[in-house]
């Protein structure tokens, strides 16, 4: 994600992957000091409360966005990768 800051603190980022076409944000994408951003495979969190004090929960964006996914926090996604032949 080209977007991100080398100094912040990688502990907040999430990664919700969904299955289907990009859906569009019908609220607030800022929550506090929480944020989220849609691409066309994956939503990127950034939850500085941590994932336990967010309302961008998976359920949340399930619910809102009208789809199925799973959320992973940075380093479970990092680890995931390296498991890829790519």
């Amino acid at each position: 994600v080209k977007e991100l800051s080398v100094n912040e603190d990688k502990k907040s980022y999430y990664f919700s992957l969904y299955k289907g076409k990009k859906p569009i944000i019908t609220f607030d994408k800022n929550h506090k000091e929480d944020t989220i951003k849609i691409y066309d495979d994956f939503i990127f969190l950034n939850l500085v409360g941590g994932a336990g004090k967010t309302k961008f929960t998976n359920n949340f964006l399930e619910k809102k966005l009208g789809i199925i996914a799973t959320s992973r926090n940075y380093n479970t996604m990092i680890k995931m990768l390296s498991f890829l032949d790519i």
